[in-house]
């Protein structure tokens, strides 16, 4: 995911494609916590603050992978 959040912070030819590998990763590892049970496991305190931070990181930085994603091909719009 580190790659993943460096390509996507690059340039052009190597963001277009990371943001989107990003999204594919963040969105179904957030969706797996319900199918799995990881969400009504019964955790600690510690463990269930750790977890939901690492969780919304993850959403967080998929979401912004969209936006960054998105303005790329807006520009690459304006160009053609």
């Amino acid at each position: 995911m580190t790659v993943l959040v460096a390509g996507a912070t690059r340039r052009r030819a190597v963001a277009v494609p990371a943001a989107p590998l990003l999204l594919v990763a963040g969105v179904p590892a957030f969706v797996s916590g319900f199918f799995d049970g990881g969400y009504a496991a019964d955790l600690t305190a510690g463990r269930r603050v750790y977890q939901i931070a690492l969780v919304s990181v993850h959403l967080g930085v998929s979401v912004l992978a969209s936006f960054r994603l998105a303005r790329l091909l807006r520009q690459r719009a304006k160009r053609l």
